[in-house]
């Protein structure tokens, strides 16, 4: 899988969205890039940034569809690692701006 593109695209995205219609965001936490069409792209560095929401106090941890587990070949020895059960942080897979728009308008209602 490549990826590319800027990590915080997606929060940045639903960031100025939220903002103008006035709505909260609460204790989440968003990785991913947006592409033209708003399909949210996959994103390096998901775990360490599931960990690092965690300690940051967030609930919950959004991320592109695909990425709540992760394939990992770091040590040597490729496994599957269940961000969840690593990360300790609920994690919700989204494929879209529109799911993480929706998302915070279920919330907040």
């Amino acid at each position: 899988v490549v990826v590319s593109g800027p990590s915080a695209g997606a929060a940045m995205a639903t960031a100025l969205v939220m903002a103008i219609e006035e709505k909260p965001v609460g204790p989440v936490v968003i990785t991913g890039t947006v592409y033209a069409n708003g399909s949210i792209g996959q994103v390096d560095g998901v775990l360490a940034k599931a960990i690092a929401a965690r300690r940051s106090g967030a609930d919950l941890f959004l991320v592109p569809l695909g990425q709540a587990v992760i394939h990992d070949c770091s040590s040597g020895v490729c496994e599957f690692i269940n961000l969840e059960a690593e990360a300790h942080i609920d994690v919700e897979e989204v494929s879209s701006l529109a799911d993480v728009i929706a998302y915070f308008y279920s919330v907040a209602a």
